[in-house]
């Protein structure tokens, strides 16, 4: 069976180009200080430190071109990754949805 790359997609809900845009315009030290701001919560709701970076993360996205939904599908893509390396699925889900929250206010902010 032969596949197109524009149909592959990684290993996640996130396409193989959309996280290589996402990659293009945010850098990999923005994504590790959101990974620690996320494990340092105490709670399902979202800290102060990791909206602040996704705040930054969907700032620079817009900035940049990069569809609302490629960062949205990347930052789902870092929670559960976080998760699965804790062994934490309980808040998983509210994570998300608090984060994916955080990103349409901070993309689509006036």
């Amino acid at each position: 069976m032969n596949e197109d790359a524009g149909s592959k997609r990684a290993p996640s809900d996130c396409p193989v180009e959309a996280r290589t845009s996402v990659d293009a315009a945010i850098s990999a030290q923005t994504f590790d200080r959101l990974r620690v701001a996320m494990r340092e919560q105490r709670n399902d709701r979202l800290s102060s430190a990791a909206a602040a970076i996704l705040h930054e993360i969907c700032s620079e996205a817009r900035r940049r071109g990069v569809p609302p939904e490629q960062i949205i599908a990347r930052v789902k893509d870092e929670i559960r990754a976080i998760a699965e390396s804790a062994d934490d699925r309980d808040g998983e889900r509210t994570r998300i949805d608090h984060a994916v929250t955080s990103c349409i206010q901070s993309f689509f902010a006036a």
